[in-house]
Parts: C-alpha cells; sequence; structure tokens
C-alpha cells in the first residue's frame, strides 16, 4: 500500500468538500457540525449519489479510522 497516495487522495477528498462548504463564509455552520458529530452518541451516517457519495463515504472512513462510530449509506443500494 502506498501510504503517499492515500494521504494525497484524502487531502483532494477533504479539499473539495471545504470547497464545497463555501470558502469558509459561514464558518459557524461548520462548527456546528463539528460540535454535533462530537457529542454524538449513537453512529453518524453519511449518504449522497455520485461524487458527493463518493466524498461522504470518505468522510465517514476518516470519522471512524479516528475513533467515530460513522458508516455510510448508499442510498440507491438502502431502497431495496
Amino acid at each position: 500500500m502506498d501510504l503517499a497516495k492515500l494521504f494525497g487522495d484524502q487531502r483532494v477528498l477533504i479539499n473539495q468538500f471545504f470547497d464545497q462548504v463555501g470558502n469558509f463564509t459561514n464558518i459557524t455552520k461548520i462548527v456546528e457540525f463539528v460540535a454535533l458529530i462530537e457529542n454524538c452518541q449513537g453512529t453518524v451516517y453519511f449518504t449522497a449519489i455520485g461524487k458527493s457519495g463518493n466524498i461522504a463515504n470518505n468522510i465517514s472512513q476518516m470519522l471512524a479510522s479516528i475513533g467515530f462510530r460513522s458508516g455510510f449509506i448508499d442510498p440507491i443500494e438502502a431502497m431495496h
């Protein structure tokens, strides 16, 4: 496994996520989102389709890798 490539790929996806947030024009919403995840007693699930789904899945995996209970549900797969 090439860790440099893995971390580089994660950096690209994280940058795409923050680009979509709107250049931090509403940092309050980001802080609220992070606080919700930190204080969650259960599992945080992410869902999306397409490229957004790939990003949501990666965010879920990143949270799980640092100790948060997190999962990704593909909405198309969940329908059946």
